[in-house]
């Protein structure tokens, strides 16, 4: 099975809220809480709550 594949980062700010979709070798594919946007974030950039 294949999925389509987008190379889109988005860009966060510390504090910023996200809602993980999925991960992908070592990067998080996440929606932005405040505007909807997706992209791949790097895990090591994550925390969770």
């Amino acid at each position: 099975m294949t999925t389509a594949y987008t190379a889109k980062e988005l860009n966060v700010d510390a504090g910023d809220r996200v809602v993980f979709m999925h991960e992908l070798n070592g990067w998080s594919w996440c929606e932005l809480e405040s505007t909807g946007e997706c992209g791949w974030i790097p895990n090591e950039c994550l925390r969770t709550e």
